[in-house]
């Protein structure tokens, strides 16, 4: 709250008399003030502020300086009390009362400034198109000849929607100055430039299309598209071509077109339409990914080339799948090595709610499909029966009182919603002296029931102080030793590479790394054609087993 707040609190606006007449003490006054103030940040109801125009249940209110102008779809009307709140900053002006008028209201500024009809059209909609509460918004440039009177035209435009008393300023010094402007008033008008830098026209870009100078945060979610530089040409004389077809078609009346001509210029826009959706994949044939070793390293972009004749999205999602630059599969020990690598542990735990944020945020951290990979990775990692070596264990919370988590679990599968993520992830180690201690007080409340220490890996662990419900004890010298693993999986035979690479990273490569692990491999096919197999197909699959060294290999017909 700033000074005003404190001048209400302060100066009562009439004389204090009878009950009011004690005026509180100098001393009060302050706490008072950051009560109420905290009362009114945190416990009063948010309502969504607006400059000049807002918004509500459908309808367009454009603020009058005191009145408003109520806009829906049947028409409009000036209402002294809005149903919207708005602010009105140092230097803002209040507009007219409008009066119903005709389309010639702005036939002066037409005749005035001498504009072509198709300039007045072109006006009348880029000023009614600033009345949206949302962008994206228009950005209308007014270049003529010196003593043309663009300033002036530009401040009548401001004048007739967002009047202040400076209407033009000068070219911003820094982005961060535009933005400075754009909070401060509903229109920003720039005079007497005589160019305009890169970086101002992607600052006027973002700031009509309403992305304003906020850094962004979730850069681990995004990968770019980028045309090729020498088929862009191409590309942009396919869609001048479509549009000119386009614009033939919409002015057949004015243009007087027979029906073969109608018939003529709607084949040219649909073959037209067709070159252009053959060369939009040749163009956009670079995909660029944003990569970062670890968190010391500088930012880098790896130029991937696209092939292939799927759409655009469907050959990136591929080869980013291919190239591991994008996971759909998160195991619980691959997240395990990333809390540890990196870390991203807050002490003893992290929550459930930060893992996403970090993985969304940090390019130097695997990028994930959605969240739901990372969800089921946490829940991965708490069943794994090796939890303590591999895994780590799960709490609803911490309460910090206590010095204890609630509903402590490991060992076992754990519900978790990708929607409304909640809880924590625990250090195996932290959660283990919890449980141990768990277990032994509950064998001194109740002797011969259960043995010394917790339940250990390879067991369904919980808390049995949390309330949480069953779950088997164990004493803690019993554990489970595995000593063999066999598996199979179904492979994709369009996409057998991705998927087997896949396999080895998140399954061969932990089991091969083991100290006198001898991990053994064998790959299956079998292949049904009902039509049966051509021969030149059967001589090429013989040659190429043969030359791979197949251990069995062949041909049946039946």
């Amino acid at each position: 709250m700033g000074g005003i707040f404190g001048y209400v609190i302060g100066m009562p606006r009439r004389p204090l008399t009878g009950a009011t007449a004690r005026r509180p003490r100098p001393t009060p006054l302050p706490r008072a003030r950051d009560t109420l103030s905290a009362v009114a940040r945190y416990e009063g109801p948010e309502f969504p502020v607006f400059v000049r125009v807002g918004q509500a249940d459908g309808r367009i209110y454009v603020d009058l300086g005191g009145s408003a102008v109520e806009i829906w779809a049947g028409g409009w009307r000036v209402v002294e009390r809005p149903p919207v709140r708005f602010w009105r900053p140092q230097g803002m002006l209040p507009l007219p009362h409008p009066a119903p008028g005709t389309d010639e209201d702005l036939a002066w500024i037409a005749q005035t400034f001498r504009l072509t009809a198709e300039d007045r059209h072109l006006l009348e909609g880029v000023l009614v198109s600033w009345l949206r509460p949302e962008p994206p918004y228009f950005i209308l440039q007014v270049t003529g000849e010196p003593g043309s009177g663009k300033s002036t035209l530009s401040r009548c435009a401001v004048a007739l929607l967002d009047p202040k008393t400076t209407p033009l300023r000068g070219a911003p010094r820094e982005e961060r100055e535009l933005m400075i402007r754009a909070r401060r008033s509903w229109l920003v008008a720039l005079s007497n430039l005589s160019g305009v830098p890169g970086w101002l026209s992607d600052a006027l870009c973002r700031l009509a299309s309403g992305e304003g100078s906020a850094p962004r945060l979730y850069r681990n979610t995004l990968v770019f598209l980028a045309p090729d530089r020498t088929r862009i040409q191409d590309l942009d004389e396919a869609v001048r071509r479509y549009l000119a077809w386009e614009s033939v078609l919409h002015d057949r009346e004015a243009l007087n077109l027979t029906p073969h001509q109608v018939r003529q210029a709607e084949q040219q826009k649909q073959s037209s339409d067709l070159t252009v959706k053959a060369r939009l994949p040749e163009t956009f044939c670079w995909l660029l990914v944003p990569v970062q070793p670890d968190p010391t390293a500088e930012v880098t972009w790896q130029q991937i080339r696209l092939q292939g004749n799927q759409g655009l999205a469907e050959r990136a999602s591929n080869r980013l799948l291919r190239d591991e630059l994008l996971v759909t599969a998160f195991g619980g020990l691959r997240l395990r090595d990333e809390l540890d690598r990196m870390p991203l542990w807050r002490g003893d735990h992290v929550a459930v709610r930060q893992l996403l944020e970090d993985f969304a945020r940090y390019v130097y951290l695997p990028r994930l499909k959605n969240p739901s990979v990372l969800v089921g990775a946490v829940a991965d990692g708490v069943a794994l029966r090796t939890w303590e070596q591999d895994g780590f264990a799960y709490a609803d919370s911490y309460d910090e009182r206590a010095g204890r988590y609630r509903g402590l679990r490991a060992g076992q599968h754990v519900p978790l919603s990708a929607e409304a993520p909640a809880g924590l992830v625990v250090r195996p180690g932290v959660a283990r002296r919890q449980l141990d201690e768990g277990t032994r007080q509950k064998s001194e409340e109740a002797p011969g029931k259960a043995g010394p220490g917790g339940a250990a890996g390879g067991t369904v662990t919980t808390d049995a102080t949390a309330g949480t419900g069953a779950g088997t004890e164990t004493p803690g010298d019993l554990r489970v030793v595995f000593r063999r693993f066999p598996g199979s999986v179904v492979l994709d035979p369009l996409r057998a590479g991705a998927d087997a690479g896949r396999v080895q990273q998140e399954v061969i490569a932990h089991l091969a790394g083991l100290p006198g692990a001898q991990v053994r491999l064998t790959l299956e096919i079998e292949a049904t054609v009902p039509e049966g197999v051509p021969e030149r197909v059967v001589r090429v699959v013989t040659e190429n087993c043969r030359t791979l060294k197949f251990t069995s290999h062949g041909f049946e017909s039946e």
